[in-house]
């Protein structure tokens, strides 16, 4: 009994270690495959820049508006900074239009500086420590990734934040070892039902290996799953739409409300989405922050997404103050600190037929998806640029009335 109880610590502890390397290596790669992302819509514009389509301060103006529009991680985002040390943009935005190469951190590691040595050197990560928001002179440490674009000579990166990472790893410990425990007992209570024991830990495994990469707060596959499943559907062949759904209007809500109450906001249209596209064959996906991500099969999937939009809008109704209701939204100030009117929150949506026997690759359709959904957000209410496989593009408007029948506010 010693010996196996032995054998079981050491076998906890070699699932402990393989468990946060393992989340290690996937927050890691998330964070990468988020830069090379926004590396590759730099490179779009760049591209219409050179075919004449746009000149190059039009492209680089286009390109900062859509970078400044990615959050992920609760508020995380896409920093950019040009070759003399000048952000261009930030998701602190008294940081923007300063030069930052003289930021350092507590310990005085110049960051920011290391950050382009080895964005230019081919890539990688920088550890710093970082303020906690909301806690006056508290620190946490963190990794941002970051690459160099050449054609523009400007460094682009995001932020790894380690302590989601570290209470996913304490989870994961927690889980690891109240499953070790679990076995320890059966095993000596009963040394016939071993089998049932091993079963426990695989089942506790999938558990832990699906639950690191599903959105924290809606629980919805994350950034992994999603290209999994897109390079899926296309290795198999069939078509499929691919449809990624934005929030309009959403920071100026958090800025007003709270992300208590934007949190919420976010769960009720992971809900609904999980509601209208529930059967056999659809996938709704969380990439993080107001981005969400949906692909489906079903000839009625327009239908179905415009009943979305309907009780979206009409449920997004409770969480406004009766106040805001009556003005038909609300005044906050905006990130250069104008006080603005901002109405009631929206849905943009960017869509992609996709044919039969495709040979585009997932970030080809990742690309195009989100140029559609940055020119539908630029329409001012709620819409969809459908975008058909001989590259014609359909404006729908997803709402003919931009209010609803109210509903009880929410506390």
């Amino acid at each position: 009994m010693a010996f196996c109880a032995l054998a079981l610590m050491a076998s906890t502890l070699y699932e402990i270690h393989k468990t946060r390397v393992h989340l290690q290596e996937s927050y890691e790669q998330g964070t990468i495959f988020l830069v090379e992302n926004a590396a590759s819509l730099l490179n779009h514009y760049h591209q219409r820049h050179l075919s004449g389509e746009l000149t190059l301060s039009q492209a680089q103006h286009e390109a900062l508006q859509a970078l400044s529009s990615i959050r992920f991680d609760r508020g995380n985002y896409i920093f950019v900074g040009d070759r003399d040390g000048i952000s261009l943009a930030n998701g602190v935005a008294e940081l923007v239009g300063t030069n930052i190469l003289d930021v350092r951190d507590p310990e005085g590691r110049y960051l920011v500086r290391e950050l382009y040595q080895v964005a230019i050197e081919g890539g990688g990560f920088v550890h710093y420590l970082w303020p906690t928001p909301g806690k006056n002179d508290a620190f946490h440490l963190k990794s941002s990734y970051a690459v160099y674009f050449a054609p523009w000579e400007w460094t682009l990166g995001a932020g790894l934040n380690t302590t989601y990472l570290n209470q996913a790893i304490r989870q994961a410990r927690l889980h690891s070892v109240l499953g070790s425990l679990a076995i320890f007992v059966l095993f000596s209570l009963l040394l016939l039902l071993s089998h049932l024991v091993v079963r426990y830990r695989n089942h506790a495994e999938r558990q832990v290996e699906d639950a690191r990469h599903r959105n924290p707060l809606t629980a919805l596959p994350g950034n992994q799953p999603i290209a999994v499943e897109l390079e899926t559907r296309l290795a198999k062949g069939a078509g499929f739409v691919f449809a990624y759904v934005d929030l309009d209007q959403f920071k100026a809500f958090n800025d007003a409300y709270g992300y208590v109450r934007g949190d919420r906001l976010l769960s009720s249209l992971a809900d609904l989405l999980q509601r209208h596209f529930s059967e056999q064959g659809e996938f709704v996906g969380h990439i993080g922050g107001d981005d969400f991500v949906l692909l489906c099969q079903k000839p009625d999937w327009q239908q179905r997404l415009s009943e979305m939009a309907k009780d979206f809008a009409r449920v997004s109704q409770a969480f406004y103050s009766d106040e805001n209701r009556k003005a038909g939204g609300i005044n906050v100030r905006d990130r250069f600190g104008v006080e603005r009117f901002f109405p009631f929150v929206s849905l943009s949506i960017g869509a992609l037929t996709v044919a039969s026997g495709s040979a585009a690759r997932p970030e080809e359709l990742t690309a195009r998806v989100s140029e559609l959904k940055i020119k539908a957000k630029a329409l001012n209410y709620s819409c969809m640029l459908l975008q058909n496989p001989d590259g014609a593009i359909e404006q729908i408007r997803l709402l003919e009335e931009p209010e609803l029948e109210p509903v009880a506010a929410q506390a």
